[in-house]
């Protein structure tokens, strides 16, 4: 499990960072181009949670490969978001996804998960500054 959570990660973690480099002038559009993969991701008949998530809820032991891999994962994904808009909204965001992935898996991609744009776009523009700009201060 924890090899296949890394070999998850590498893959995800490329797709984040070819949206980075995308949208390299515009920071925002960089994040909303990774809420708008896992919108899709969220969508898929197979759907079934994240899998990061799962295996960390399924291995008591915090060493065991699994919940390393997915801790990993989850610092990672945290990095990237701080650095495309700060210390304060990239936590935010991180916590989005996982509330977008945990309730998306109980009540499906119409639920509450399909409200999460308009959410990523308030936490961007919530200090007024635009959402093409970092829009964190670091409080």
């Amino acid at each position: 499990v924890g090899a296949y959570l890394e070999r998850l990660s590498a893959s995800i973690l490329a797709a984040i960072d070819a949206d980075i480099d995308a949208h390299r002038d515009d920071p925002a559009a960089a994040v909303r181009a990774i809420f708008a993969a896992i919108a899709g991701d969220i969508a898929r008949p197979s759907f079934r949670g994240c899998a990061f998530n799962n295996a960390s809820m399924e291995f008591d032991d915090p060493e065991h490969p699994a919940r390393v891999a997915a801790r990993a994962y989850r610092s990672a994904l945290h990095d990237r978001l701080t650095a495309l808009a700060g210390p304060l909204t990239g936590a935010h965001l991180a916590l989005v996804i996982d509330g977008l992935y945990t309730n998306a898996a109980h009540l499906g991609p119409d639920g509450p998960a399909a409200r999460v744009p308009a959410l990523v776009d308030l936490l961007l523009a919530r200090e007024g500054t635009g959402a093409s700009v970092r829009v964190d201060s670091g409080e």
